[in-house]
């Protein structure tokens, strides 16, 4: 937070304490802000707002771009699926099944076809190639957008940890697909809508859920954001969009077992539905 009140004072709250943990939790300790958290309909039926958003991460990125130059992350995209998410996986099945192991609640054979669909996707040249690096706020969800009266605050930044190359260090410089990524968490798939339903509800949720339905909504879902496609779009070259949606699976599928030790074992599964409707997306 510190780092980022370098670029954008402005647009964060006061950091009263804070203390960064590689290996464990972080936390910062923050002024009082007024506001609500940015939500889809606001963001889709206000473009000030889109644009404020814009605005914002528009300075953070062009006061810490590293050079102009721009650089091919494809073999990123390779070590992250090598390194996160095939792990990600395979910890994240394993735990659901022993949590359901007297359970027929969920049938989790999709999660080898959503490694199958991982290795399409490592074959694919063309994900990532060309990105500018710059600072990033690294969770740029709308739980950590805060508005009031036209005016935007930014909260609890990650920056670059998502970065594998970095061992989680906050300050290197890496791609804004990260960002973009996290702004579909909320866009595409709607994140917190069902992170936090009760138990009834959310397992309602998991059995109503359709994979052909959920891919015949994601090109609609992200469509509707044409600002914020033509803005990432600046910042690195090929599809924007199979860039973005790509971000948003690793991440979904990165998130599910920080979800499952935290006792949210049925968003967890909801994370892994997700991505696998994305990569089919991202596939077919």
């Amino acid at each position: 937070m510190r780092i980022m009140g370098k670029y954008i004072k402005r647009f964060i709250p006061e950091i009263l304490d804070w203390k960064f943990n590689p290996k464990g939790i972080s936390f910062y300790e923050m002024s009082y802000i007024e506001g609500k958290n940015l939500d889809l309909n606001n963001i889709r039926d206000n473009r000030f707002l889109t644009k404020k958003l814009c605005q914002i991460l528009s300075t953070l990125y062009e006061s810490s771009l590293k050079n102009n130059e721009k650089e091919n992350l494809n073999n990123l995209v390779i070590k992250i699926i090598n390194k996160k998410l095939k792990p990600s996986i395979k910890e994240s099945t394993k735990s659901i099944n022993n949590i359901f192991k007297d359970s027929k609640f969920i049938n989790l054979e999709f999660t080898s076809e959503l490694t199958k669909e991982l290795d399409k996707i490592s074959s694919n040249n063309n994900l990532w190639r060309n990105h500018n690096q710059c600072l990033i706020h690294g969770d740029l969800t709308f739980e950590n957008i805060f508005v009031n009266k036209g005016s935007m605050k930014l909260i609890d930044p990650l920056g670059s940890t998502m970065d594998i190359r970095f061992n989680r260090s906050m300050d290197q410089l890496t791609t804004p697909i990260f960002d973009f990524g996290k702004l579909l968490q909320s866009i595409v798939s709607k994140y917190e809508s069902w992170a936090y339903l009760g138990q009834s509800d959310i397992e309602i949720y998991i059995k109503n859920f359709s994979i052909e339905e959920e891919i015949s909504k994601i090109e609609k879902s992200i469509n509707s954001h044409n600002v914020l496609i033509s803005f990432f779009k600046q910042y690195t070259e090929g599809n924007i969009i199979n860039d973005g949606l790509f971000s948003l699976a690793q991440i979904l599928i990165r998130v599910c077992p920080y979800r499952i030790r935290s006792n949210y074992t049925h968003s967890g599964i909801i994370c892994l539905l997700k991505a696998y409707s994305i990569l089919k997306y991202l596939n077919n």
